[in-house]
């Protein structure tokens, strides 16, 4: 769901600048989570964790026959095989997070033949990109200022000037291992009496019986994201996409990796000064109890987080992005 919203930022983005768009996915899975994000996207086959040479050309056959000038790839599945059908027939602009279901994390990024890379992570940077692409005439995006996080966050500012009486606990769009009832038990465990509001992504389930005590609010099917961030003094993450939007809102955040790729997101995240974040996947109630105290016991640290989180992801990132993949078509 992460690629999915980051692509309908971006969508958007592009028909403002005229351009028509289409979501191509491998199953009908896929289509149906794109569904849940507004858009509608054309099934086109294949294994969508291995891309390979034949998944290249159905990509390529349907952008012939939809004239199209640009091709954003977003996946963990891709190869060289995969991309060497498309080139040629359109320009290629890929989502780069250096992590691939056949590898894992890659130390280094690997060299594609490609238009634009874009890779807005926290935890990498334009140097590493500069040194693998030399060379070529590959666009870099390299940075959170790319991060394509939805208008709806831009405006919206969250009020760090006082005490810590509210906080968002989210998950993102699913909740494996129990990940959100354990960011609520360590909230629960540092501020007992604090207002809670958790939100319950469209691919997972809460258990809010398992929860003794506290002011808990659950939310479902939130239309409005932005306008919750702004009400709440401090936030529980995940350290998927949710963790650019709550930047861009200015809010206070402790960022946890519930899956194996956004661990580098939570490095980074701290190691910029962005926020607070526990570095490794088997955190425990604990590590946010203890962790969620001490910014409670800081507005200082609090403050701070939230200017840098700010500076770091300004809420245009889509429009760069739409404007790369414009550019080269």
């Amino acid at each position: 769901m992460g690629h999915i919203m980051r692509c309908s930022a971006v969508a958007r983005e592009l028909r403002t600048l005229s351009c028509q768009v289409v979501f191509a996915v491998s199953d009908e899975e896929s289509a149906q989570a794109v569904a849940i994000a507004g858009e509608s996207a054309i099934v086109v086959g294949g294994q969508p964790e291995a891309l390979s040479e034949r998944d290249g050309v159905a990509l390529r056959n349907l952008a012939e026959e939809l004239s199209a000038k640009a091709v954003l790839v977003d996946s963990y599945g891709v190869s060289n095989a995969f991309f060497t059908q498309i080139k040629g027939t359109t320009r290629i602009v890929y989502v780069d997070d250096t992590y691939l279901f056949s590898e894992g994390f890659l130390k280094r990024p690997y060299r594609y033949d490609i238009d634009a890379v874009v890779n807005y992570g926290f935890g990498f940077s334009g140097s590493i990109y500069e040194s693998v692409y030399f060379g070529s005439q590959t666009d870099l995006c390299i940075g959170p200022a790319f991060a394509p996080v939805r208008n709806e966050f831009l405006l919206a500012c969250a009020d760090n000037a006082n005490a810590v009486k509210r906080v968002l606990v989210t998950s993102g769009s699913t909740n494996p291992n129990g990940a959100l009832e354990r960011m609520v038990e360590g909230v629960l465990g540092s501020a007992p009496e604090t207002a809670i509001d958790v939100v319950v992504g469209p691919l997972s389930k809460f258990n809010v019986n398992l929860l003794q005590g506290g002011k808990i609010y659950v939310h479902e099917n939130v239309k409005h994201m932005s306008s919750l961030m702004a009400s709440v003094d401090l936030a529980v993450s995940a350290a998927g996409s949710t963790l650019y939007e709550l930047c861009c809102v200015g809010v206070p955040t402790v960022a946890l990796p519930i899956v194996e790729n956004q661990l580098a997101n939570a490095i980074g995240f701290s190691q910029l000064g962005l926020g607070a974040s526990v570095v490794r996947t088997d955190w425990s109630k604990d590590d946010v109890r203890d962790i969620v105290a001490s910014l409670i016991s800081s507005k200082q640290l609090r403050l701070r987080f939230s200017t840098n989180s700010r500076a770091s992801v300004d809420g245009r990132g889509a429009q760069r992005i739409a404007q790369v993949i414009n550019a080269v078509s």
